[in-house]
């Protein structure tokens, strides 16, 4: 659409919806209140474990999506290796984002810099001729 890949848009939708969420709904303040301090939440009114059972089925619908948009860029779904070591590169987007792993402490657009960050690095090693195993030692140290 307009030059932009499909894939972009989507990803472009989601990024802005997660961000409207964490930012303005009471579920995202619910959301970084059980993340600093579970119990607190639960003694503050937050219901715990709806906000948790949104939170998975929101992460099921987004690996569900990220699973069909992989399978239309390759044009194909491969079982078995597709995917495997990709949470090394999800969490190193997410720590360089300002993402805490104690929780309460994040922002959408911090994830978007470090998404970005890493797709530039992976750009420049891929036309360094880099190879895999160097890359991934790579990005891996970059946090």
């Amino acid at each position: 659409m307009l030059g932009v890949p499909y894939l972009v848009l989507v990803a472009a939708a989601v990024f802005v919806i997660g961000g409207f969420i964490l930012a303005m709904a009471p579920t995202g303040r619910h959301i970084f209140a059980i993340g600093v301090n579970q119990e607190a939440a639960y003694l503050s009114g937050v219901k715990v474990k709806k906000v948790g059972l949104i939170l998975f089925i929101a992460t099921g619908a987004a690996a569900g999506l990220a699973g069909v948009m992989m399978a239309a860029r390759l044009g194909a779904a491969p079982s078995g290796t597709l995917g495997v070591g990709f949470e090394l590169e999800v969490l190193t987007a997410v720590i360089l984002g300002g993402v805490a792993f104690e929780g309460g402490r994040g922002s959408i657009r911090g994830v978007l810099l470090g998404v970005l960050f890493l797709g530039l690095l992976q750009n420049g090693l891929t036309l360094l001729n880099v190879p895999a195993a160097s890359g991934l030692l790579v990005k891996g140290s970059s946090w």
